[in-house]
């Protein structure tokens, strides 16, 4: 029998070990795959999954069943990710930053074979990390405007703006891109 994430949210939280496990295997993948089109980083991917898994054990006494545990818990993600986009900007210092865009530029843009998803990774580390946010969780994970705007805890209005600027902000640097590894 497959259980809703609602019911095993309510299971969990009387004390079913197995209803997380369960829960943690549906979803560790996709929060993977979210936290790394936004951090581009394996290992920080890695600890943001955990960071989520270990905030959801710490609100199952507070978690109220409403049809929205994909909402909420990548809501949660968002949050680990913006967390984590402003501690590293605050650990950078400036020299540590140009090592790190050069690396990136040697290992990405400067390659006669630069791959479309090589192209594509560096247009959305381009982007605001709120665009980053609501495209990966649209086009990447599915979710509608709707469950975004919960999610990012905003109006769905201001997700289908996001996810404008962001589609219109990649076609751009896509294009200017281009127009450099053309020259």
């Amino acid at each position: 029998m497959k259980f809703s994430d609602e019911e095993l949210m309510v299971m969990y939280s009387s004390g079913v070990e197995e209803a997380f496990d369960m829960l943690y295997e549906r979803y560790r993948h996709r929060i993977y795959r979210f936290a790394l089109s936004c951090t581009f980083n394996p290992a920080d991917s890695e600890d943001i999954v955990q960071d989520v898994f270990i905030r959801v054990t710490r609100s199952v006494s507070t978690y109220r069943p409403s049809g929205r545990f994909r909402s909420w818990l990548f809501q949660i993600a968002a949050n680990r990710i913006r967390t984590h986009h402003s501690t590293r900007a605050r650990q950078r210092n400036g020299a540590e930053r140009f090592r790190r865009e050069l690396a990136c530029s040697e290992d990405r843009g400067s390659e006669p074979g630069l791959t479309a998803g090589d192209s594509l990774c560096k247009a959305l580390s381009a982007i605001p990390t709120r665009q980053r946010l609501a495209l990966v969780l649209k086009e990447v994970e599915g979710m509608s405007c709707v469950e975004i705007a919960h999610g990012m805890n905003i109006t769905h209005e201001h997700v289908r703006v996001l996810l404008h600027r962001a589609r219109k902000n990649v076609i751009s640097f896509l294009h200017q891109d281009q127009g450099d590894t053309e020259s």
